[in-house]
C-alpha cells in the first residue's frame, strides 16, 4: 500500500490597515469684502457662521469638491463696493513658497490634488486659506510683524508676539484661538509692578499716556503700516 503524505501549505494572511481620511479645513478670507447673507458675519476678514461660530469648511482629503461660497452647507455671498470677483478665478491660495494658485467656483477639484499642489499632502491635518480674488486687485500674500513688549520698569524684561494679516483673532496678549498667550497673573500676562497701574502701551519709553490699550485688538491696517 502506498503512503500518501499530504502537505499543508499555510499562508500568513496579513491584515491590511485601512488608512483613514484626514481632515482638511478651508478658511475664506474676504479681502475687504462684506458678507451679504443673514447667517454670515465677517470677523477679522474671515467668513464666520453666526449660528454656530464655524469659520471654516471641513472636508476629507478623499473628497471631490467645488470651492463654492459655503461653510458646512451654509452658503454665503460676499460683495465689495466698486468691484466683483474675477470670473473663473474667484479664489486664490498661496503655497509655502508664496506661489499663487487660482480656483474657480464652477469647477470640481479633488482635495488630494489641492493638497499636492500646495505641498500639504504629507500633513496629518491641513488648513487652507482661500482669499477672495477681486477684479483690479493683485493677489497679495499676508504680512507678518513681530511686536516687542518692554516691561519698562528699569529691567530688561520683554516679550514678543507676532501678528499676521488676514488672520482671525489678532490681539495683544492672546493667541488667535482666544486663549491667553501668557499666564494671566498680573496686569499683563504675569507682569506686575508694585505701586503702579498699567495704562497700556506706547512706542515712546517716557510717554505718560497710552497709544494702545493693554489687550488691544490688532487690525490688518495697523500691520500693513
Amino acid at each position: 500500500m502506498k503512503k500518501i503524505v499530504f502537505s499543508i501549505i499555510i499562508f500568513l494572511i496579513g491584515i491590511v490597515g485601512v488608512v483613514s481620511a484626514k481632515e482638511v479645513q478651508i478658511y475664506f478670507y474676504t479681502n475687504g469684502g462684506k458678507a451679504s447673507s443673514n447667517n454670515i458675519d465677517v470677523s477679522d476678514g474671515i467668513v464666520t457662521l453666526k449660528s454656530t461660530g464655524d469659520y471654516y469648511a471641513t472636508y476629507k482629503d478623499t473628497d471631490t469638491i467645488k470651492i463654492i461660497n459655503s461653510i458646512n452647507n451654509q452658503k454665503f455671498t460676499i460683495t465689495k463696493q466698486g468691484t466683483k470677483l474675477v470670473s473663473g478665478k474667484e479664489w486664490y491660495v498661496f503655497d509655502k513658497n508664496g506661489k499663487v494658485y487660482y480656483f474657480s467656483q464652477t469647477k470640481s477639484y479633488k482635495v488630494s490634488d489641492i493638497l499636492k499642489t500646495l505641498g500639504k499632502e504629507k500633513e496629518s491635518k491641513s488648513m487652507i486659506d482661500m482669499y477672495a480674488n477681486w477684479q483690479g486687485e493683485v493677489a497679495k500674500k499676508p504680512k507678518t510683524i513681530t511686536v516687542t513688549f518692554h516691561k519698562n520698569d528699569g529691567t530688561d524684561q520683554k516679550a514678543t508676539q507676532s501678528f499676521t494679516t488676514k488672520v482671525k483673532g489678532n490681539k495683544f496678549g492672546y493667541n488667535t484661538d482666544g486663549k491667553p498667550r501668557w499666564q494671566q497673573t498680573g496686569q499683563f500676562g504675569n507682569w506686575d509692578r508694585t505701586g503702579y497701574k498699567l495704562l497700556g502701551w506706547s512706542t515712546k519709553k517716557t510717554s505718560k499716556t497710552e497709544q494702545y490699550s493693554i489687550y488691544s485688538l490688532v487690525k490688518d491696517s495697523w500691520i500693513e503700516l
